[in-house]
């Protein structure tokens, strides 16, 4: 019945042909018997079988034809289960190729596609570890920073208000020397103009005459060295506690250059304690940032990993499939280019012919049967 409708449809390009060519030939029969107008001869009529016989180079094909091809390469066919001519309907299966390499690089591509979902997997656990570490180790470490500047700043406000006591303790000793040296002074001036005076008074008695101007010069002479030896004491007592004020101003100052030197120390201290925890601050941050960039790394590298695995398994799959050659549509058989168990080079495998929409061609004639002639006659 397939080919039946081949042959059909070509007998009808035949018969279409031949019924031209007779009726060109009646139509100069009929011009040459006017003309010549021959004598009739008559013959008696005997029952026979007339035929005439037209011969047309041409071929038949489908104004809709298709054609299947295959990209893949160095695969070995399996079976075929058509042949030239066959009819075919959309869906049904043309030839198969050999899948057992594909199906084992598929094996390995889902073993591969596995073992990276593991992987990056721990590369995910293991990031997201690493990042609460160092959350945690950060955390420690800018307590710690945060404790040490706050001692050296305790440190150094106790070595400052210990170097304002001793710069205070200095000025007072300071200044109860300077008093000392005031007083001291003053005493030694009395000393002098006491001295000044018992040499006036002892001149006095060598210029007297009577006695009792002598008894009163000598008392006053005596009350005078009385006055000088008083005074003289005063100035050693004075002049002692000077020189112990001076001592002890130099005391102070050395406490105080001492404390200052110390409230020195505390604030560089304290400086370089607040710098470290502003760095420590600040590395901590770059270590979580930078933990955290790790982590979503390694999300990324998952999803690019998973997704080039699987795009390989895909592919297999796509290929395993393509390994089963169907037919796109129904029609005929009209061309096969593979053969069971040869090694298929690619390109094109079959070639669909759809017998609904055929057109008869030859050297001299081409056309289109009319809508209601359906197939072409085969005589």
């Amino acid at each position: 019945m397939k080919r039946r409708k081949v042959i059909i449809a070509l007998a009808g390009l035949v018969l279409v042909a031949g019924i031209a060519v007779v009726f060109a030939g009646n139509r100069s029969r009929r011009g040459n018997k006017q003309e010549n107008r021959p004598s009739v001869q008559t013959a008696t009529l005997n029952k026979r079988t007339v035929m005439n016989t037209l011969s047309v180079t041409g071929t038949v094909e489908s104004a809709m034809s298709k054609t299947i091809t295959s990209s893949l390469k160095d695969v070995k066919v399996q079976k075929v289960n058509v042949q030239v001519g066959d009819e075919v309907k959309a869906g049904d299966v043309i030839c198969v190729f050999d899948t057992s390499d594909l199906e084992e690089n598929l094996t390995d591509a889902q073993t591969n596609l596995n073992v990276s979902r593991q992987k990056t997997a721990n590369e995910i656990e293991t990031a997201k570890e690493e990042l609460e570490n160092t959350k945690t180790a950060t955390a420690a470490s800018a307590a710690r920073a945060g404790e040490t500047a706050a001692e050296a700043d305790s440190a150094y406000q106790e070595a400052l208000e210990k170097s304002d006591k001793a710069y205070k303790e200095y000025e007072d000793a300071s200044q109860e020397e300077a008093e000392l040296k005031e007083k001291t002074s003053t005493i030694k001036k009395e000393i002098k103009e006491a001295k000044s005076g018992l040499s006036a008074l002892e001149s006095m008695l060598l210029a007297v005459q009577t006695e009792e101007e002598k008894t009163q010069a000598q008392a006053d002479i005596e009350k005078k060295n009385a006055e000088i030896e008083s005074l003289n004491k005063q100035y050693e007592a004075s002049k002692k506690s000077y020189e112990e004020a001076g001592r002890k101003t130099e005391e102070k100052l050395a406490e105080y250059e001492a404390a200052k030197k110390e409230a020195d120390n505390a604030k560089s201290s304290y400086k370089k304690a607040v710098w470290e925890k502003e760095d420590t601050e600040r590395n901590n941050a770059q270590s979580v940032s930078g933990k955290e960039n790790s982590l979503e790394n390694s999300r990324l590298n998952a999803v690019n990993s998973s997704s080039n695995e699987e795009n390989q398994v895909e592919e297999l799959k796509e290929q395993i499939e393509s390994c089963t050659i169907k037919a796109t549509s129904d029609g005929i058989i009209t061309s096969l280019n593979v053969e069971e168990g040869e090694v298929f080079s690619g390109g094109q495998v079959v070639t669909v012919q759809d017998n609904e929409a055929l057109s008869c061609q030859s050297t001299w004639m081409n056309m289109i049967l009319p809508t209601w002639q359906k197939e072409c006659v085969w005589l």
